[in-house]
């Protein structure tokens, strides 16, 4: 017997959270399945989707030793943005990070720079 490529994973969750995910699949051409293997690795494209679906709950910048980083809440829990190879996605200052999240259509963000350390490296703001 051939081994299957896939499994099967029952899930119960808000009717609200799985709207959303549906009308982000569709969005994204995607079946509701083949969609939240996607969200588990949070990219620019599964970000705008569920920034349009109303999915995302807050932004967050967060500097980090040298560079920084975006996480977007929703009401599953917090994702870090990364790269369509799966790679965390990082700007080595907060003016790429901002202007990248205003292009996305995002007015407001946080922004936590208690870890940001910009002696390891020369950075602008």
């Amino acid at each position: 017997m051939a081994a299957n490529k896939t499994s099967t994973l029952n899930l119960r969750i808000d009717p609200g959270i799985k709207d959303a995910v549906r009308i982000a699949a569709e969005n994204e051409h995607r079946s509701i399945a083949n969609f939240v293997e996607f969200l588990i690795r949070m990219n620019i494209n599964i970000l705008r989707a569920l920034i349009e679906a109303g999915a995302i709950k807050r932004i967050s910048i967060i500097g980090e030793g040298s560079f920084f980083r975006i996480e977007a809440a929703t009401p599953t829990g917090v994702n870090t943005v990364n790269t369509l190879k799966g790679k965390l996605k990082t700007w080595t200052n907060l003016d790429a990070a901002v202007k990248w999240l205003h292009n996305l259509g995002i007015g407001n963000c946080e922004l936590n720079i208690s870890r940001w350390q910009p002696e390891q490296k020369g950075m602008k703001l």
